[in-house]
């Protein structure tokens, strides 16, 4: 027989006596296959993770040896290989330095490792434990366990990886491993490349507490076989009690073309240039919350503890800017108190090249939720008017005093460090389109569509023209109503505003003169903004734009409007935030007629304020004057809607005095204006007559 042939006829024997060995092995009390020894000693294949690489594949394994027996078991009298169907043969490394004596009654897990060839499946490969013989050379096969049928029966849906700190450190006991399991995983894109965070629960196994071994290093491998180290930035000093599982936070920094890659989470020694991997577990990947769904935060045990929603989404266009604005609510389900994690914001591409840091708008936040109670985050922030918002996303993360970690158990002293809390695709935001300023449709009173401060809202409740006799000039006035809709005081906001006619004029907004330093929770708060105009075309609408700031600055609202118009024929006036119906008046000589002498106005009026707004005294006022016959001014009186002197609902008396005898008229009458003050003025708008 030629050589060829006779190796591959030895290739086909192998093959064909583990298949055998395969089809002929056992199974256990629980189900699962075993290699017997014997009818009290037996081995069984748990905790498979098999990856599948482009130069080669990575096999992980636990060989549990059950000792049921009275005496004691000795695994060094046994080794172990894996072959794949062709019978191919691979070296199966042994993770750590373990005890090889198991004591009667006992059971112990014993880690391996190996690399096979790519291209293979699991149903391919399977793993063989064999007896030593007399040489190191001469070995008896006693069985093989299926890979596939260890992956498919009593595997858990979420892997896990045993690592024995024991082989980390040599001064702890050889019963000490740790059991890690996967939590949660981020792609954040920070400092101008993608971070890998990590959330994993590590569970103590063992009989003796003990905090993880500094030698004990982690990285991440990707399907190509790419490494970047993986630094525990928060949980390297907790105490790992045995049988309480604690949370750990890893973060890796990896490259722009791998942040969709497979990951796995390696666990190794560093000696010399040589690393010992002693487990690894496939990642199950990063899946973004959408906007209307939840997310569990889980306390530093790793246990569900309140849960996070992104409540909403909004990007405003305009201009070639855009503004986002995302709310978020946090609420405690659980049946203890919750702290609330300081959280900050940060909006970013999910393609990555930019990172922008929100603004938590909403006001101060408590440090503990009581069960059932709910909290409500606001973050706004200007995007590069190039982000596209279907690749928008949003990292929350939280500032944390925890140990500043040089390995994956090392720390080189307290720092604050941000550890991610939840990742928001915003693909399915609410798009507001004011491109170019040109405006939305608008109905007066109605809250406008702001880009920034979710506490806030903003109606146009008034656009009316006003006459400045000062100037001569038209004089624009816009009464805004700014609502606190949050539940916490807020600062009065800094708005600018721009007015634009028909012909394409633009006109700058002053505000009143004064306005009040906050807004109380759920209290609305009127202020004017004036336009000096050269002209002024009623019938044509125009455009007004709201800015954050000064006028140069973002531009959060713009709306269509036509200047209102009053009926001023009838004893109905229209004063926001009043509506003021004469029910009955009367101008009679007060007193007798000398060389001076007075007017009193008698008025009974029905006041009815159409919303519970606070505005400043000194913004609008009604005027009346006493005029002659020919339009001529005799005397005149302003009164305040607020304020001991102020307008009443129901009867009210007014005196207009120092009036000359050589003015007197039976055809004298009054005419009604409402005046507003501004800082280039005060400027009147006529609403009607009292005869």
């Amino acid at each position: 027989m030629k050589p060829r042939e006779w190796r591959r006829g030895l290739c086909l024997l192998l093959t064909a006596s583990l298949f055998l060995c395969f089809a002929l092995t056992p199974l256990t009390a629980l189900g699962k296959e075993g290699v017997f020894i014997n009818d009290s000693v037996y081995f069984t294949l748990d905790n498979v993770r098999y990856t599948e690489g482009a130069d080669d594949s990575s096999l992980r394994f636990s060989l549990t040896l059950h000792n049921k027996g009275a005496s004691v078991v000795d695994f060094n009298q046994y080794g172990v290989r894996v072959a794949d169907s062709r019978g191919i043969q691979y070296p199966a490394v042994l993770s750590g330095k373990l005890k090889a004596r198991v004591q009667p009654g006992q059971e112990s897990v014993f880690p391996f490792s190996t690399e096979v060839a790519p291209g293979l499946t699991a149903d391919q490969l399977f793993v063989t434990v064999f007896a030593w013989g007399q040489g190191s050379a001469v070995t008896r096969t006693i069985g093989s366990l299926s890979v596939a049928s260890a992956l498919s029966s009593g595997q858990e849906s979420q892997p896990a990886a045993s690592v024995h700190m024991a082989s980390v450190d040599s001064t702890l006991p050889d019963q000490s491993w740790v059991t890690i399991r996967q939590l949660d995983q981020y792609f954040v894109y920070r400092n101008n490349k993608w971070q890998l965070y990590i959330e994993v629960s590590a569970e103590n196994t063992g009989t003796s507490a003990f905090t993880l071994p500094q030698a004990l290093k982690a990285r991440v491998q990707n399907s190509n076989g790419v490494k970047s180290e993986a630094a525990l930035i928060d949980g390297a000093d907790q105490t790992l009690l045995p049988g309480k599982p604690v949370k750990l936070t890893l973060q890796a920094a990896v490259a722009d073309d791998q942040a969709d890659d497979a990951w796995a989470l390696q666990w190794y020694v560093q000696s010399g240039e040589a690393a010992t991997v002693l487990d690894s577990i496939s990642l199950l990947g990063a899946a973004p919350t959408s906007v209307g769904e939840s997310q569990t935060l889980r306390d530093s045990y790793g246990q569900p503890l309140s849960v996070l929603q992104v409540d909403s989404a909004k990007v405003t266009q305009a201009a070639g800017q855009q503004w986002v604005r995302t709310t978020v609510k946090i609420s405690n389900t659980s049946d203890r108190i919750a702290a609330l994690p300081d959280l900050t914001g940060y909006y970013y591409s999910s393609k990555g090249g930019v990172t922008i840091q929100a603004e938590d708008v909403s006001s101060d936040h408590p440090d503990y939720l009581s069960q059932g109670e709910s909290e409500t985050y606001s973050f706004s922030a200007v995007l590069p008017k190039g982000m596209s918002v279907e690749q928008l996303q949003l990292a929350l993360m939280e500032a944390k005093s925890t140990e500043e970690s040089a390995g994956a158990a090392s720390s080189t002293g307290a720092v604050s460090t941000l550890l991610p809390v939840a990742v928001a695709d915003l693909n399915q935001a609410t798009v507001v389109n004011q491109t170019g300023g040109n405006g939305a449709t608008y109905e007066i009173g109605e809250p406008m569509e702001i880009a920034t401060n979710a506490e806030m809202s903003v109606a146009l409740s008034e656009l009316k023209l006003y006459d400045n006799e000062t100037n001569g000039f038209q004089t624009a006035i816009a009464k805004l109503k700014i609502t606190n809709v949050g539940e916490d005081v807020i600062a009065f906001p800094t708005l600018s505003a721009k007015l634009r006619d028909a012909a394409g004029q633009v006109y700058t907004g002053t505000r009143q003169a004064s306005v009040a330093a906050q807004i109380d929770a759920n209290s609305s708060y009127v202020v004017s903004y004036s336009f000096l105009l050269r002209s002024a075309d009623d019938s044509k609408p125009v455009t007004l734009s709201l800015y954050e700031g000064s006028s140069d600055a973002a531009l959060i609202a713009s709306v269509n409007s036509n200047y209102q118009s009053d009926d001023t024929s009838n004893d109905n006036w229209d004063v926001y935030p009043y509506n003021i119906v004469v029910k009955s008046s009367d101008l009679v000589l007060n007193g007798t007629l000398s060389t001076n002498f007075a007017y009193s106005l008698k008025m009974n009026l029905d006041i009815e304020r159409k919303d519970q707004v606070i505005m400043d005294s000194a913004v609008s006022k009604l005027q009346f004057d006493i005029v002659d016959p020919l339009g001529q001014l005799l005397g005149s009186q302003t009164v305040p809607f607020v304020g001991t002197t102020r307008l009443l609902n129901g009867d009210n008396h007014l005196t207009l005095s120092n009036i000359s005898l050589y003015q007197y008229s039976i055809n004298n009458y009054a005419k009604v204006y409402e005046v507003v003050d501004t800082p280039n003025g005060a400027v009147k708008r006529y609403l009607g007559d009292i005869r």
